[in-house]
């Protein structure tokens, strides 16, 4: 199982995501915007109130949406040092 250290929110609905294997990960949360427990997101500036919850070790919103750090992991697409930003999200 895979733990999140670190956050970044990206646009549009993008989050860059530092797991605790120090692999970075970029996740599209588009697909999840037209569930219900997650259309409070839709709101990008709420959005953007993204943090890591230590307790969970997963990523948190302020009404306590959360997601598993595991569909997180399986779901992201991993950024290596030299790849720019980019090309990931073409």
């Amino acid at each position: 199982m895979r733990y999140v250290k670190m956050v970044e929110p990206l646009e549009p609905y993008k989050l860059r995501i530092t797991f605790d294997n120090d692999e970075v990960k970029i996740i599209d949360m588009a697909e999840f915007l037209n569930r219900k427990i997650y259309s409070p997101l839709k709101d990008f500036e709420f959005f953007k109130t993204v943090r890591v919850d230590a307790d969970l070790d997963t990523i948190v919103w302020e009404n306590s949406t959360d997601i598993c750090p595991t569909v997180l992991y399986e779901i992201g697409l991993e950024v290596f040092e030299d790849q720019a930003l980019e090309t990931i999200e073409a």
